[in-house]
């Protein structure tokens, strides 16, 4: 004996069967909506992390040509303070 089904479960199953492709869908669409989405805060952060290293770059190139120039400043001032300083050979 084959079991029948009576109408309303052959209609359940075939709904069911019908909606899953359109629930599958739906829920790769939702996924490729938050994959876009997470893709453009990671790009926005990203930029902002770029800019701040930018800054910071040019921060330190700054200080560091404030510390070239003020070891070339000490620098000639030993050299000139050498050249003032009498020799010991010339005092005898």
């Amino acid at each position: 004996m084959s079991e029948r089904h009576n109408p309303r479960e052959n209609k359940e199953i075939r709904l069911r069967k019908h909606s899953q492709p359109a629930l599958l869908r739906s829920f790769i669409r939702q996924l490729d909506l938050e994959r876009r989405y997470a893709e453009k805060l990671f790009n926005g952060q990203f930029l902002a992390i770029k800019a701040e290293i930018g800054n910071l770059e040019q921060q330190m190139s700054a200080k560091f040509e404030e510390i070239e120039t003020s070891l070339s400043l000490i620098a000639r001032e030993i050299v000139r303070r050498n050249r003032d300083l009498p020799s010991d050979d010339e005092s005898l």
